[in-house]
């Protein structure tokens, strides 16, 4: 799952509080069964500079 444009500075214990109720709304269908566990969460920064073509 992405989140654009994050509220900085992350809270991990808002991080957790959220997963642990996706974990329990059980709001995901996978091919390999329900999700039971996290397994982690990250911030991604990604620069993006226009390159002008002449």
């Amino acid at each position: 799952m992405n989140v654009d444009s994050p509220i900085e500075p992350v809270d991990p214990v808002a991080i957790s509080a959220a997963m642990d109720s996706i974990l329990t709304a059980n709001i995901f269908v996978t091919s390999g069964g329900e999700f039971v566990s996290k397994k982690g969460a990250r911030i991604v920064e990604r620069n993006m500079t226009e390159v002008g073509l002449s």
